[in-house]
């Protein structure tokens, strides 16, 4: 989560010179590349083989967690804001609590929604100051805003269906098939920006997305991928409400910036909404008080 919060502040800066489609492949080819050699060496090492068909599911589920993922937030970060990307991106929990028991045998409750709507207030509270709905309802946002919200719903439905080949195989296999075929479909949106793309980029910008691929992308996709195989997906994705947490934390030590009052109730809320999406023993503590 903590790599996930430096990655919208990462992407906004690059997106502001070099165009969000190139962004949007690259990010997905680097960490594909960067995946790679691991891939193989684990196949290498596994008896059994991957089934043409899960294969195919798998390559196909790129279509939603990688290609239209990151048009859709690539393109809404660089329409809207880095405030309203961590805002926006992050009803993913909320998403797949609701979406989750409808599409596979993983059950939700009424704690986790509340506590996942709970953890959105908190993220608010952090990204806003707590001034009014600011950014996120004005006009000029709009598209990036639905493009933002577009992405979190796509990565629900990644996040859900691809948790049955986690369970099979591994994460390494279905994260690196997944951004294979995804990176192959983002081809198209790298030949309309490439030209001026590349006199944009500097060495600035090519640290940047080395980061955003390997650390942010084809690391941070692969952790959180096997997690769903240990603790399910609404759990897994219920700690991506930590991510501006980090953000916050981050902001305090390294650039000794002084948070609004807002800032610190939005991060304990965060927090409590963490726990009560685990269902963690503290819930049952305060229900006997």
């Amino acid at each position: 989560m903590l790599i996930w919060g430096l990655m919208y502040p990462a992407t906004k800066y690059v997106v502001q010179e070099v165009d969000a489609g190139f962004v949007a492949f690259i990010r997905y080819c680097i960490a594909t590349l960067a995946l790679l050699p691991f891939f193989v060496a684990d196949r290498g090492k596994r008896k059994s083989r991957i089934g043409r068909r899960d294969a195919l599911a798998m390559s196909a589920l790129g279509v939603l967690g990688v290609a239209g993922f990151s048009v859709c937030i690539t393109f809404g970060i660089k329409l809207s804001t880095a405030a309203n990307s961590a805002l926006l991106v992050n009803t993913q929990p909320i998403l797949t609590a609701l979406i989750a028991p409808l599409l596979i045998r993983e059950g939700t409750s009424t704690l986790r929604i509340l506590g996942g709507l709970f953890g959105l207030i908190g993220i608010y509270l952090l990204v806003s100051g707590g001034m009014g709905l600011g950014q996120v309802l004005q006009p000029e946002y709009l598209l990036g805003n639905a493009l933002l919200v577009s992405a979190a719903l796509l990565f629900s439905l990644y996040s859900i269906f691809i948790k049955r080949y986690v369970s099979t195989y591994g994460g390494l296999a279905p994260t690196f098939l997944s951004m294979a075929a995804g990176t192959v479909l983002l081809i198209p949106v790298l030949i309309i920006g490439s030209g001026s793309s590349l006199r944009s980029l500097n060495l600035v910008h090519g640290a940047l997305l080395l980061y955003i691929g390997v650390v942010a992308t084809a690391i941070a996709n692969l952790l959180l991928n096997q997690s769903f195989h240990h603790l399910g997906v609404v759990r897994a994705m219920g700690f991506k409400f930590l991510i501006p947490v980090f953000g916050f934390a981050l902001s305090v030590v390294l650039l000794q910036e002084k948070p609004a009052v807002a800032d610190y109730i939005g991060a304990g809320i965060v927090v409590v909404s963490v726990l009560l999406i685990q269902n963690v023993g503290v819930v049952k503590s305060l229900r006997t008080k």
